[in-house]
């Protein structure tokens, strides 16, 4: 389960990916590492956890202290990303990697 949410434009990074220190992702951490590293390698400014953890107040929280089997990821995006035209080439190279990283899921 995927939880996307639109990160203040004042964040020093393009994404957060929101982990609960790892406990949401435990059941397929390889599964996490091949999201951050196309992150990181398409030149995203990605952080984990900081500032936000996807942690039980949230709805991938919630739903794996619900569902212990299911893997949750809450994906904070900047919006100065998705919400000025001046970054619009940077938007498409996310849609890119997270679009590709999804049709690579199949195959876990």
């Amino acid at each position: 389960m995927i939880d996307i949410h639109g990160l203040a434009e004042k964040r020093n990074w393009d994404v957060n990916l929101g982990t609960h220190l790892g406990k949401n992702i435990s059941n397929d951490q390889a599964l996490f590492s091949l999201l951050y590293q196309r992150l990181i390698n398409a030149g995203f400014n990605v952080t984990i956890d900081q500032p936000f953890m996807g942690a039980i107040h949230t709805i991938s929280g919630s739903l794996k202290k619900k569902y212990p089997e299911i893997w949750t990821l809450q994906i904070e995006i900047n919006c100065g990303i998705t919400n000025k035209k001046v970054n619009f080439d940077k938007f498409e190279k996310l849609l890119k990697v997270l679009k590709n990283w999804l049709n690579s899921i199949e195959n876990f």
